[in-house]
């Protein structure tokens, strides 16, 4: 027959082994989360910076299409008013 004394032996070891292990258990879950905070804040990071460089890469080609068609547009309307200015003075 097993001793009553054994038995709470036993008892007291699972327990103590449970809360052991819960307590392993929160530490590694706890750094687990620490470290995708760390890794979602990085990445967070990561994304702002590339938002801002794509910004300023479009604003940079939104100035430089704009003077090209600026410039587009002056040189049409010089090589336009030339050719009224010629044909008005051949009809003098």
């Amino acid at each position: 027959m097993v001793e009553p004394i054994s038995m709470i032996m036993t008892i007291i070891g699972i327990g103590a082994g449970m809360v052991i292990g819960w307590f392993i258990a929160k530490n590694r879950y706890s750094t687990d989360l620490v470290r995708s905070e760390e890794r979602m804040l990085a990445q967070a990071e990561a994304m702002e910076a590339s938002k801002e460089m794509l910004h300023l890469q479009m604003s940079k080609v939104a100035k430089d299409v704009a003077s090209q068609n600026s410039e587009d547009f002056l040189r049409l309307a010089e090589e336009r008013l030339g050719k009224v200015q010629s044909e008005s003075g051949k009809d003098l």
